[in-house]
C-alpha cells in the first residue's frame, strides 16, 4: 500500500537466485523503517531488506548459530535504515528426539545487530530464552521478551543485557 492502507498491490518480489533456496520457507517477521526501506525474514539464515518499497530484495545473510545447526530468524526490530537487531529461535525440526518441547525451548536466542543497514552483524548478546519481542528505543535501549514473562532490557546495544522478573498480576 502507498496509500495508508485504502488500496493494495499485490507484489511479484525480485529475489535474487542465490536465495531462491529459501524463498518457500515459512515467513516469520516483517519490519519497515519507511515507505521504501524494509527488511523480512523467512526461516533459514537470510534477511531480506529492500530499498524500493518492496518490489526489489536483497539477501542479507546473518549468522546466528554454527552452521550444524540452522535457526530461523524470529524477531527483528529495526530503529532505522541503519540500525537493527535479528534474535534467533531454535530451529524446531532439529529437536532431538530424547529433548522434550519444554527444554527444547529453553535452548535461548542469539542476537545480532547491524549498524551498516544489514551489509554486516555483529553479536548482540544470548539470552536465556526465545525471544518473542524485540524493540529499541535508540541505538542503546532496548527490551526482549519471551515466554512465561522472560524479559531483558539492554542499556549498550545489546552487548550486555540484564535479566528482570516479570510483573506479578
Amino acid at each position: 500500500t502507498r496509500d495508508g492502507g485504502q488500496n493494495w498491490t499485490l507484489e511479484s518480489p525480485t529475489i535474487p537466485a542465490s536465495a531462491l533456496r529459501f524463498a518457500a520457507s515459512p515467513f516469520v517477521d516483517l519490519h519497515f523503517v519507511s515507505p521504501t526501506v524494509g527488511w523480512f525474514m523467512r526461516e533459514g539464515r537470510v534477511v531480506f531488506k529492500t530499498v524500493d518499497g518492496g518490489t526489489n530484495w536483497t539477501a542479507q545473510t546473518v549468522s546466528l548459530v554454527p552452521d550444524t545447526e540452522p535457526p530461523r530468524p524470529a524477531e527483528a526490530h529495526f530503529l532505522d535504515p541503519l540500525n537493527g537487531w535479528v534474535a534467533s529461535a531454535p530451529y524446531p525440526a532439529l529437536r532431538p528426539p530424547s529433548m522434550s518441547e519444554a527444554s527444547y525451548a529453553s535452548v535461548g536466542a542469539v542476537i545480532r545487530r547491524t549498524r551498516d543497514g544489514g551489509n554486516t552483524w555483529a553479536s548482540a548478546g544470548q539470552l536465556p530464552f526465545q525471544v518473542s519481542s524485540l524493540r529499541f528505543m535508540d541505538p542503546s535501549n532496548g527490551i526482549a521478551v519471551g515466554p512465561r514473562g522472560a524479559i531483558a532490557i539492554t542499556s549498550d546495544g545489546g552487548t550486555s543485557w540484564t535479566l528482570r522478573p516479570a510483573p506479578t498480576v
